[in-house]
């Protein structure tokens, strides 16, 4: 999805220490710009060694789960 300038939203992500993702940053870029083009100037900018990931806006969405409780059913043999 792009917005009006032509860029799309990226999400930078870090693994920390309990190997879990965490989201650290949000940049507009042009579409189908290269990851580690993203990486680089984000670092450049706040430079901390680690593992990241580049998702776009729309892949890091998250989507709520929720289990119903189900009627009770006659199950007969």
């Amino acid at each position: 999805m792009s917005d009006e300038n032509g860029t799309v939203l990226y999400v930078i992500q870090r693994r920390d220490t309990q190997d879990a993702w965490v989201d650290v940053e949000e940049v507009q870029a042009q579409p189908r710009s290269r990851r580690r083009s993203i990486l680089q100037r984000y670092v450049d900018a706040a430079p901390v060694a680690g593992k990241y990931r580049v998702l776009d806006a729309e892949s890091a969405n998250e989507f709520p789960v929720e289990l119903e409780e189900q009627p009770p059913r006659l199950k007969i043999g």
